[in-house]
């Protein structure tokens, strides 16, 4: 199972979006990731780390 971890970093798979983990819940199953898009536009995504994902493809950044 895939969990959250602060700061912990995100790219789609496409490179056009980044994310970044701002705060977790649940020991790290849930919480909160501020995206960023290639045109620079904000959006926040709250929910569990596996739903976030297959959301968009998304890959933890080693």
């Amino acid at each position: 199972m895939l969990h959250f971890v602060i700061e912990q970093r995100w790219v789609t798979e496409d490179g056009g979006q980044r994310g970044e983990v701002v705060e977790i819940s649940d020991e790290g199953v849930s919480g909160v990731v501020e995206v960023i898009g290639d045109k620079g536009d904000r959006n926040t995504f709250r929910g569990t780390a596996a739903a976030f994902q297959l959301s968009g493809r998304w890959q933890v950044l080693a």
